[in-house]
């Protein structure tokens, strides 16, 4: 059984139609799950006989795959109450079904729930019978009432009025660190200097963007120029519905600091974008007709998908400026195998840390910089300098862009 207390953010408001459609996912039991910490510690450190000796997903999917007979025996259970969408990947199956039916599974009542003004389709806890609970780690989202968010802070109105002329000024020195951070002064902090990455290495570099934010390439191109970055492009990759909304209206800051100061450290090895869906406004689809039926939350499809793809197929470092508060997501959540399981690859992915970081704010007073959209163009720029006011952006513990 799983069950939550949910916090006073959070209230009941309301009880969905018995015939309403709710997707789920069951992520399958897995075996030598008591091995996991041990492998990622022989492979990860050095002086370890196993060290770098990285798996590939084959090899991951060989070593822990689901426990003998789960998959048979969940989908055998599903079908049994008439659920007819079922699509299995890997460890773990996804269905829908009408909550009246899926009630009835749980043994539980789903609801929706207020949570910080966005409406979710949620329970408080639920339950399966005896003879699958050892096939099942988790099903989801039913008990997670996650507030995923960005971990950006507030533009600073005081350096907002810092002129054109002067970012200008500041983009090629490290003279003025303790008013914004560009990346001559991120190279200086890291003792980067001038090293540049091979582009014959084969290596990537990758980024996650949730909420409904994507990178825009028009605004990657204005802050490479301004700072002098040759001009290069990223690839993005849509997951669970994202949308890479390329056109100036919408949410684009938190994807476009990932993007642009990626690019700042790691040009010019090729940069990808992972865009996942989870969270209003919604793209609809046969089994999710509108937002109303939307339950999906990211993480889990996101990691999901990671673990889908071979090593070739991914970048080898991956990055997330997104989070939840960790007392907010049920302890079967963060156990749940699928956020591990790529560390016994060669990826690595770097989470958000959802603090302030100290060095930034002993350092350099908590400033980033960012390019303002659509205001340069690359051939009028001395003059065009003058006038232009990029947008400043106190510092944040992000995983993501150092």
């Amino acid at each position: 059984m799983s069950r939550v207390s949910i916090s006073e953010a959070v209230s009941r408001v309301s009880f969905p139609t018995s015939s309403q459609i709710i997707t789920l996912q069951i992520d399958l039991s897995l075996e030598n799950t008591s091995i996991l910490e041990e492998k990622l510690k022989d492979l990860s450190t050095p002086g370890t006989p196993n060290y770098g000796k990285w798996l590939t997903k084959e090899e991951v999917d060989t070593l822990f795959p689901p426990i003998d007979g789960a998959s048979a025996a969940v989908t055998s259970w599903l079908r049994s109450y008439g659920v007819e969408h079922i699509h299995e990947r890997n460890s773990n199956i996804k269905f829908a079904a009408p909550v009246g039916i899926v009630n009835q599974l749980l043994n539980t009542t789903f609801a929706y729930f207020n949570v910080a003004g966005s409406r979710k389709l949620r329970t408080t806890e639920y339950s399966v019978p005896e003879h699958i609970a050892p096939f099942v780690q988790l099903i989801h989202p039913t008990t997670f009432f996650g507030q995923t968010r960005s971990h950006r802070m507030a533009i600073d109105d005081e350096l907002n009025k810092l002129t054109g002329l002067e970012m200008s000024e500041m983009a090629s020195g490290t003279d003025n660190c303790t008013r914004a951070i560009t990346p001559p002064c991120l190279r200086t902090a890291y003792n980067i200097g001038d090293y540049v990455p091979s582009a014959g290495s084969g290596s990537r570099i990758g980024f996650g963007s949730f909420l409904n934010e994507s990178a825009r390439l028009e605004d990657l191109h204005k802050y490479q120029f301004m700072f002098g970055i040759p001009e290069q492009n990223f690839t993005s990759v849509v997951i669970n519905g994202g949308v890479d909304n390329q056109k100036r209206e919408g949410s684009h800051v938190e994807a476009n600091l990932d993007a642009q100061f990626q690019s700042a450290m790691s040009h010019p090895l090729p940069q990808v974008q992972f865009i996942t869906g989870g969270s209003p406004p919604f793209v609809p689809s046969v089994t999710i007709p509108d937002a109303e039926h939307n339950t999906n939350e990211p993480y889990l499809e996101y990691y999901s998908f990671l673990l889908s793809q071979t090593n070739e197929e991914l970048p080898q470092v991956i990055s997330n400026s997104y989070g939840d508060d960790e007392q907010s997501v049920p302890i079967d959540v963060r156990n749940n195998l699928s956020y591990f399981e790529p560390f016994g690859t060669s990826i690595s992915i770097l989470p958000t840390g959802g603090v302030i970081s100290i060095w930034l704010r002993t350092r350099f007073s908590q400033l980033l910089v960012i390019v303002r959209q659509a205001r340069l163009r690359h051939d009028r720029y001395a003059r065009a300098a003058r006038d232009y006011r990029p947008r400043i952006v106190r510092g944040h513990g992000r995983g993501s862009t150092l």
